[in-house]
C-alpha cells in the first residue's frame, strides 16, 4: 500500500519501554532522495487531543440524554395537565366553559406533540412538520367523531424540519385552524 499511495496515516496505542502507553499519529512516507527510496516514519503524542474528544463524545452524549429526558418529561408534565383540566371539565355544568376547558386541552395537547416529535427525532433540535400536522388532525378527528362531519385534508409538507422555536407557535396556530374547520 505504501508503494501504490506513497503514504500511509493510522491512530496507534503505543506503549514505552517502562509500561506507559499513549496514543501517537502514525505517517509513514516513501521518499526519494537523489534517486534513493527511503522511508520517513513521523509518531506524534495525541493523548491529550484523543481524551479531549473522547471528553467532548462523553458530553455530547450526556447532553443528548439529558434533553432527551427534558423533552419527555415536558410531554408528560402536559398531559398530566391536560388530566387535570379534563378532570375539571367533569365537575362544570355550563357548556361554554366546558369548550373552553377543552379547547384548552387541544392547545396544550398541540405543544405536548411538539415535545414528542422532538423527543422522537434524533437531533432534538427540529421536528418533521409534516407527521406533527397528520398527528394533530388525527387527534382532532378524535374529539369531533361525529358521523355529520365529512372534512378531507392532504398534507402537502414533505421534508420540512423546523425547530422548537418555531414549531410551537405554528403548531398553536394550525391547532386553531384545525379546531375552527372542525366546528
Amino acid at each position: 500500500n505504501l508503494e501504490k499511495v506513497g503514504r500511509h496515516e493510522d491512530t496507534v496505542l503505543y506503549q514505552t519501554k517502562n509500561g506507559n502507553q499513549f496514543w501517537g499519529a502514525l505517517t509513514v512516507m516513501a521518499v526519494i532522495i537523489d534517486a534513493k527510496k527511503y522511508v520517513s516514519i513521523s509518531i506524534t503524542d495525541i493523548t491529550a487531543k484523543k481524551e479531549a474528544i473522547e471528553i467532548m463524545e462523553r458530553t455530547l452524549h450526556e447532553k443528548e440524554l439529558l434533553l432527551s429526558e427534558i423533552h419527555h418529561r415536558v410531554k408528560n408534565n402536559m398531559a398530566v395537565i391536560s388530566g387535570l383540566l379534563g378532570l375539571q371539565a367533569n365537575y362544570i355544568d355550563d357548556p361554554k366553559a366546558k369548550e373552553l376547558l377543552e379547547e384548552s386541552r387541544n392547545r396544550i395537547h398541540s405543544m405536548a406533540l411538539i415535545h414528542d416529535k422532538l423527543y422522537q427525532h434524533e437531533t432534538f433540535a427540529r421536528i418533521d412538520f409534516g407527521a406533527y400536522i397528520n398527528d394533530l388532525i388525527k387527534h382532532i378527528q378524535k374529539i369531533y367523531n361525529s358521523n355529520q362531519t365529512h372534512i378531507t385534508y392532504n398534507v402537502a409538507c414533505i421534508n420540512v424540519l423546523v425547530d422548537i422555536k418555531n414549531a410551537v407557535p405554528c403548531g398553536l396556530i394550525l391547532n386553531e385552524i384545525i379546531l375552527n374547520a372542525y366546528k
